[in-house]
């Protein structure tokens, strides 16, 4: 089980990604582009500048950030880009995995091995890795977490979500 980044090239993984986990956050960039002109409705001096300065950051942030992968999902497999060098990876079979789990707070997604090592890949991305994994290794989900989603979606049908 190793996690030592080697050249992409190098590894080998059959077909195509079934999912694959970006880098650039897109539901931010658009939220600021809707602060931005909905600032700019407003029609007052300080609010044109605000707006217009939400709506450069979304523009600019769409450009500047790109759009690298983080995860590919394959089958049996998945492949973790290097967070700096598009052309280094490894790749972890499922078989590896003990469990997974996703820190919003930190915007990562920690994966524990059965060796007991571990690994975080950090993407702004957190729902959507939460959501990919969840459909394709729902079994390693961390206990903790299941619980978790489990309480509060038990305190929304109670109409009780603090």
């Amino acid at each position: 089980m190793n996690t030592e980044y080697i050249d992409i090239n190098d590894i080998a993984v059959s077909g195509e990604p079934k999912e694959r986990i970006t880098k650039r956050p897109i539901w931010q960039i658009v939220g600021r582009g809707a602060v931005g002109i909905g600032m700019m409705l407003f029609r007052t001096k300080a609010t044109l500048i605000s707006g217009g300065f939400f709506l450069i950051l979304a523009v600019m942030s769409y450009f500047v950030i790109p759009d690298t992968p983080v995860l590919d999902l394959y089958d049996d497999c998945m492949v973790v880009h290097h967070p700096f060098d598009t052309g280094k990876a490894f790749l972890i079979k499922y078989d590896w995995l003990n469990t997974w789990s996703v820190d919003g707070a930190n915007t990562r997604t920690v994966f524990t091995l059965k060796d007991g090592s571990g690994f975080a890949v950090n993407t702004a991305r957190f729902n959507r890795a939460y959501n990919v994994l969840k459909k394709i290794l729902p079994d390693k989900m961390e206990k903790t977490l299941v619980e978790k989603v489990q309480t509060r979606r038990e305190k929304g049908k109670q109409g009780k979500l603090n």
